[in-house]
């Protein structure tokens, strides 16, 4: 029976459905129908499958999945939107909801933040490795911001590159726990999650805001007066609206997928990364620094997940200890949808945008539609474990 398992892989989907209808319906007869029914499917597949234009055809959607995984769930947004259409305000026009430009580049503008620490955790993956602190080092970047341009009235420029190297700090110590330590990029970067996390609600007690929400605003009023500061309304242009619902985190998304493409396709540095994601004993072999790449790829990490922190206050113009709680996975799930393999060595910059463009549409989609969000998290889930099943195919 193992010689059959192991030489026919198929049966035991037969089997197993066969079971579970078994189960349910808890008659012979239910076990045997379904048991040939599911064995005359499977044959078929085999038969068709060894067809050479359904071989090219199989082929060609697997290379361009992901393509056409953005293509189908635009074209479901589009349908979905048609059904039940509302009117324009004051007007007795009908209109499709998911398909005005502001939908489009609100869709744009929700991806940007998840897709910035996308950016940062593709290179990490590709790597064999894995970051669970971007969310945490977002919410100190958050408040470490928030707290020098408000309390402190440091101008925009020094804020920048203050919580941009805290970041940094930040990712050279997942890269030194994972390459003079030794421990495993799951214990590490775990670890440092919990420390930033830490280290975030530290800095808010300082001036009173703990865990909570502390709003930063360009206007307020002291003791009776109204005080403008111009660093905060200056710090906001990093959410802009640059027009027509345009903002320009979206822009700067945009500019961190083309540095990491040309990073991942032009540079010694990509073909590293990509040789210590395959092979990390055979990359220091041939004379690779695999611990500089690992500290470099860790170190980029930090950096995008601090300026996506820093994109984060202003869009929301404020600094929260408890943000990014869960962005994490959410860029994990990006990464995997588009491609990029957990085992490491394969994937692509291109693949992760189009990776959170999926995942941005699914919730504008379930959004429009009224949906909860505990639908989304599962629905979430069930998506980044259909992605890792299609890449298994595909290897």
């Amino acid at each position: 029976m193992k010689k059959i398992l192991n030489r026919y892989p198929q049966v035991w989907i037969e089997l197993l459905l066969a079971v579970a209808v078994t189960l349910a319906h808890r008659t012979v007869t239910a076990f045997v129908l379904t048991y040939v029914i599911t064995f005359a499917l499977v044959t078929a597949y085999r038969i068709v499958s060894e067809v050479p234009s359904v071989q090219r055809t199989v082929a060609f959607l697997r290379r361009y999945q992901i393509y056409l995984g953005v293509l189908l769930i635009f074209v479901v947004g589009a349908v979905l939107g048609q059904m039940n259409r509302p009117y324009r305000p004051g007007t007795d026009t009908q209109y499709n909801p998911f398909m005005t430009s502001e939908n489009q580049t609100n869709v744009l503008r929700q991806v940007s933040i998840n897709g910035i620490l996308a950016v940062g955790m593709t290179l990490v993956i590709l790597t064999a490795g894995i970051d669970l602190s971007v969310g945490s080092v977002l919410a100190l970047a958050a408040v470490a911001s928030a707290d020098l341009l408000r309390y402190y009235q440091w101008p925009v420029l020094p804020v920048l590159l203050v919580t941009l190297l805290i970041g940094a700090a930040l990712g050279l110590g997942n890269g030194l726990l994972v390459t003079k330590c030794r421990l495993q990029p799951f214990i590490a970067t775990l670890a440092m999650m919990s420390i930033a996390r830490g280290m975030a609600r530290t800095w808010g007690i300082w001036h009173g805001g703990g865990g909570q929400l502390v709003g930063l605003s360009a206007d307020e009023t002291v003791g009776g007066v109204l005080r403008h500061h111009e660093n905060v309304r200056h710090f906001f242009w990093l959410a802009a609206n640059l027009g027509g619902g345009l903002k320009f985190q979206s822009v700067i998304f945009i500019v961190c997928i083309i540095v990491g493409i040309f990073i991942l396709r032009k540079t010694r540095f990509g073909r590293y990364i990509y040789a210590v994601g395959g092979n990390e004993e055979a990359a220091r072999l041939s004379g690779i620094n695999t611990k500089s790449v690992l500290n470099s790829v860790y170190i980029i990490g930090g950096v995008l997940s601090a300026l996506a922190g820093l994109v984060y206050a202003a869009d929301f113009q404020s600094c929260d200890p408890n943000a990014g709680i869960g962005f994490e996975l959410d860029a994990i799930a990006a990464v995997v949808i588009g491609g990029t393999s957990l085992m490491g060595g394969v994937g692509t910059m291109v693949g992760t945008l189009l990776g959170a463009l999926i995942m941005g549409y699914i919730v504008n989609i379930m959004t429009l539609k009224g949906l909860n969000a505990d639908l989304q998290l599962i629905l979430k889930g069930v998506i980044i474990v259909v992605a890792v099943m299609l890449q298994r195919t595909k290897d």
